[in-house]
């Protein structure tokens, strides 16, 4: 490459001081197609510009993804368009960390995609099939770049909202808000979807992880990707969650989750020894959807019998 851009400069070079000016110059590119110009039909050449380089890190969470997952970064221009250029990378731990180095990005915007099986946080146990998780980010923002359910779900809505002409920050800002509020929280002073963990220690990380268990509840992966792509694809051009049978699925698994065992499937798979995850207030974001979300209970999860030793079962639901 740089000896063909040294051939150009040269024949430019010429051109300029009227050596070529009634010669030819033929381009050849790779499969044999080639092109001849006379050097005076030759105005100006430009190269594109080099993108600057920079390192990925972060977590791929739903629950963690596990050790060979992979993960693949996609460069984007500043109006979300690809550029052609990925990279890729594994999952290097069962805390689903993982690191890219010296990648080339034209605006500092991409999208990350990350492939595998995960720890499920609720049964706490390894996820029977894989999925697959996305996040749009800014990486010309300093902070580790994690990839979790509230990355994914406002994906759709981001490349909406730029669409209509709003700026990048600004439509994450807004796509965030209006995902809290599916979930009865608001996003005064929340940071980015992607700096937020399920493991963390503050309160904005509690929020993650108490959207995380509702989405997951007792759910195979099949039926989680359908209520995840649901979501996405209803909130996309309104911001709204207008399906209530999409609000009541959320509910019918929050009022069965376990918060303590989730709490205890979390630290035996982090090895967590770090006293701020278990003030973690999760309980209280969890709590607050079920008796504010104003979503209508449609199914139990448990199977009641009809009738027992003693008559009819007073459990079962009208």
């Amino acid at each position: 490459m740089k000896a063909q851009r040294l051939l150009i400069v040269i024949i430019v070079t010429l051109i300029c001081a009227g050596v070529m000016a009634d010669k030819t110059v033929t381009l050849h590119k790779k499969g044999g197609v080639k092109q001849t110009l006379m050097a005076s039909d030759i105005d100006s050449i430009t190269f594109g510009e080099t993108p600057s380089t920079t390192s990925i890190e972060g977590q791929a969470q739903k629950g963690p993804f596990v050790t060979g997952s992979s993960l693949t970064a996609y460069d984007l221009t500043d109006n979300l368009s690809p550029t052609g250029r990925s990279y890729n990378a594994l999952i290097i731990n069962n805390q689903g960390d993982f690191r890219l180095n010296n990648i080339g990005l034209s605006s500092g915007l991409a999208s990350l995609r990350v492939d595998g099986y995960y720890f499920n946080e609720v049964l706490g146990e390894s996820s029977s099939s894989p999925l697959t998780l996305y996040a749009l980010t800014n990486l010309n923002d300093a902070g580790k770049t994690n990839i979790n359910l509230m990355t994914h779900l406002e994906k759709p809505r981001v490349e909406y909202l730029m669409g209509l002409g709003i700026p990048f920050n600004q439509a994450k800002a807004q796509a965030q808000g209006e995902i809290l509020a599916i979930f009865t929280a608001q996003a005064d002073s929340l940071r980015c979807s992607e700096r937020l963990s399920i493991v963390g220690s503050n309160d904005d990380d509690a929020l993650l992880l108490a959207i995380t268990a509702i989405l997951q509840g007792y759910r195979t992966i099949s039926d989680m990707t359908e209520l995840l792509t649901d979501i996405a694809e209803d909130i996309r051009t309104d911001g709204t969650l207008d399906r209530k049978d999409l609000g009541s699925a959320l509910l019918n698994h929050a009022v069965f989750l376990d918060t303590k065992a989730i709490r205890k499937n979390l630290k035996a798979k982090y090895g967590l020894t770090n006293p701020g995850f278990d003030d973690l207030p999760f309980e209280q974001h969890l709590n607050r959807f079920i008796n504010e979300s104003g979503y209508t209970l449609t199914q139990s999860l448990i199977d009641y019998p009809a009738e027992g030793n003693y008559g009819v079962n007073i459990l079962i639901p009208d």
